[in-house]
């Protein structure tokens, strides 16, 4: 009878940790699928000491894992996913060795896109640009949409100035609201459609 109470409570006992590790897996990979997808995880609580002072990075804790979700100015834009005793410096090498194609942005909407190269106008002073699209790139570019480009500073000086040492094209808005003057418009449509493609 004794034995039989003890094998039902090591029985009971080996039921509950193996609920508790399928609820840790589950959480785990409920969370990292959205980390590698940029979103927010579900089951993880904010860092209490709050956002990275480098331009957004947010820390995560999870049952036993964390996620760092890196956004910083110089436009390393990572999220990594490890065990709590991961450490923001641990990246150092990686965010330092930044890609140079990183280092300078432009705002700027889409007005056409081609296989290789998007069409633009920079927000800030409606200069056109094409510019080459990252081979590694999953995002769906669309006419109108407001994106962030990031490159190495170096814009080709030719008609319509050229961008082709891009890191990375971030999509900001889906339709921008920025307004573009109608001489900027006209220019447009009277040259580059008619004369530019990849």
């Amino acid at each position: 009878m004794k034995k039989n109470l003890k094998l039902e409570k090591i029985i009971k006992l080996l039921l509950i940790i193996l609920i508790i590790v399928l609820i840790v897996v589950i959480f785990f990979t409920i969370d990292y699928s959205r980390a590698l997808k940029g979103k927010r995880p579900i089951f993880c609580i904010k860092n209490p000491a709050g956002v990275v002072e480098d331009g957004g990075t947010i820390e995560y804790y999870g049952l036993g894992y964390k996620i760092i979700d890196f956004n910083r100015l110089d436009g390393y834009d990572k999220t990594k996913v490890g065990l709590w005793s991961m450490k923001y410096e641990d990246f150092k090498e990686e965010y330092e060795g930044q890609d140079e194609n990183m280092k300078y942005t432009i705002s700027a909407v889409i007005m056409k896109v081609n296989d290789k190269t998007l069409e633009v106008v920079n927000i800030e002073n409606n200069d056109i640009y094409v510019v080459n699209i990252p081979e590694n790139t999953n995002e769906k570019y669309k006419k109108e949409q407001e994106i962030l480009i990031y490159f190495n500073g170096i814009v080709e000086d030719l008609f319509p100035a050229r961008i082709i040492h891009v890191g990375k094209i971030e999509i900001k808005k889906e339709k921008s609201d920025a307004i573009i003057p109608e001489n900027i418009l006209t220019t447009y449509y009277n040259t580059i459609n008619n004369s530019q493609g990849d």
